[in-house]
């Protein structure tokens, strides 16, 4: 079990889980909005999921959540690599 769980802390399991989430609840926008929140909580120095997440903002709220997606694509940009 400890391997399931460290695959889920990685930036690949939380996107996996998203898309195995999003696929069973039919691709909901406030439930992909809740998957994302939760993503982050995760992982919140994840560029990546800080990335998606700024995306996924705009692609199902528009332009009225481009603050909020542009402070994400800047946090996302600020982060240190783990590895390189």
């Amino acid at each position: 079990m400890h391997a399931w769980t460290d695959f889920l802390t990685t930036d690949y399991g939380i996107l996996s889980l998203l898309s195995i989430a999003a696929m069973l609840c039919g691709a909901k926008k406030d439930m992909g909005l809740s998957l994302f929140r939760q993503a982050l909580q995760l992982n919140p120095y994840s560029a990546i999921v800080m990335a998606e997440y700024a995306q996924g903002l705009l692609m199902l709220e528009g332009e009225e959540r481009l603050e909020e997606a542009s402070q994400l694509y800047v946090q996302a940009a600020a982060c240190q690599p783990f590895d390189a």
